[in-house]
């Protein structure tokens, strides 16, 4: 007997499903009065051998391809018809970025079908379960050896019923095995071996997520715009106070309030007093050197100059603390212990103009001069912002007579160094 004509399922009279293995004795060969699941033809129950295989063969021969998933597809009918609901898995729907779930659920039904014809969309489904007060059908698709394909995917999705596919393929059902419960229990209770093949649902959802998406894309492109608003505003308002400092009026009048407040600034007091030095004592002319760029600061040269001399040179003498400094220590610490001494306008203006010289390259040329006079090493200089270092090397040396204090005599200890004659002097 070919395979093919051997068949696991019959149809009973009554439209029941039958396994070969349940078929009594006594109703072997056509006494089964079984029936083809697909052809429709008489089977004949071959149950009573004792070596070969129990199977249903027709009892004309010939290939019947399909019989058991027929079969199936009436076995589903005949549990949904005794059953009134179904569970139906979980889903998620994504839009862009954006995603919901969709809970498992209970749905119920009031009556079953089998081989349904949708006439508009082409479609036969396999169940289709009618459900009360004119609510869309949902449809089954039994899948055994056949999985529904891209194409009928597509126009089940047109159709726009709830459709699950029910994959039965592992089930057991053979010329042997017949698991009846667990195929019901699948059908009815089971949500790992169904999928959504066309969830409304999650069309609604879908237009929800859009919907959201859509709001929160307009909410951030507001605040995009505003931001960029407010940038123009402060980028203009800087532009404004940036034009107004740099004027020659305002210079002169900062430079005017700034020599006036020198004496009693607290800045230039406090290191003052670190150093040793009375109020009458004339400031030693490297914490007063004049630089292009002090339009950068809204004190006297020697505040911000005294300051950076005092940290990176002055304490440094008779500890432990690490010889190095670099340009942007030396701004850092200016910045975050001193901020009133910055003119806001201008620290960051070197980035938009070329007007405007960068704090680290003034910074970096007044380390040069602490370099020069001996207190500095210069490590290296890279000729890019922020990366100029020095070695502090003589942090012993603050007062100068005043004879000597002025730009030609570089100190050393214990004297200066006169730059036109190229000698050392000692006092």
């Amino acid at each position: 007997m070919a395979a093919e004509l051997k068949v696991p399922l019959g149809v009973r009279e009554d439209g029941s499903i039958i396994h070969i293995t349940e078929v009594p004795i006594e109703e072997n060969g056509l006494k089964c009065k079984c029936v083809c699941p697909k052809c429709g033809d008489r089977l004949q129950a071959r149950n009573a051998g004792k070596v070969r295989q129990h199977y249903f063969a027709h009892d004309k021969h010939h290939s019947c391809e399909g019989a058991t998933e027929s079969a199936l597809h009436l076995f589903a009918k005949e549990v949904f018809s005794r059953h009134a609901s179904m569970r139906v898995p979980p889903d998620e729907v994504w839009v862009d970025y954006l995603t919901r779930e969709i809970p498992a659920m209970t749905v119920p039904f009031v009556s079953a079908t089998t081989e349904e014809r949708f006439g508009d969309a082409d479609i036969i489904a396999d169940v289709v379960l009618h459900r009360a007060n004119d609510k869309p059908p949902v449809l089954i698709e039994i899948a055994v050896t056949h999985f529904v394909d891209d194409e009928k995917h597509v126009r089940l999705r047109r159709l726009g019923y709830p459709c699950i596919e029910v994959d039965l393929s592992e089930m057991h059902i053979g010329l042997v095995e017949f698991d009846r419960e667990a195929i019901e229990d699948t059908l009815i209770n089971g949500e790992d071996l169904k999928r959504w093949l066309c969830n409304p649902y999650g069309r609604r959802l879908r237009a929800e997520l859009a919907e959201e998406l859509r709001l929160k894309e307009e909410r951030e492109a507001e605040q995009q715009r505003k931001r960029e608003e407010r940038k123009a505003r402060a980028k203009e308002h800087n532009r404004r106070e940036r034009e107004r400092v740099m004027t020659p009026e305002y210079q002169k009048a900062m430079t005017e309030r700034t020599e006036q407040e020198l004496a009693t600034h607290p800045i230039w007091v406090a290191n003052r007093r670190a150093f040793g030095m009375s109020d009458s004592d004339e400031t030693p002319w490297y914490l007063n050197v004049e630089l292009n760029g002090e339009y950068l600061w809204t004190v006297h040269r020697t505040v911000w100059q005294s300051a950076l001399f005092r940290s990176w040179v002055f304490n440094k003498a008779g500890n432990e603390r690490s010889p190095f400094v670099s340009v942007k220590f030396a701004i850092d610490h200016l910045h975050d212990t001193h901020k009133n001494i910055w003119e806001n306008a201008l620290y960051w203006a070197w980035q938009d103009t070329s007007e405007v010289r960068s704090p680290s390259s003034v910074i970096a040329e007044y380390l040069a001069v602490l370099a020069d006079c001996g207190f500095l090493k210069d490590e290296q200089t890279w000729g890019m912002p922020y990366s100029w270092t020095f070695n502090c090397v003589l942090p012993k040396f603050l007062p100068i007579p005043p004879e000597y204090n002025n730009p030609r005599y570089l100190p050393r200890a214990g004297g200066v160094f006169d730059t036109q004659t190229q000698r050392d002097i000692k006092f």
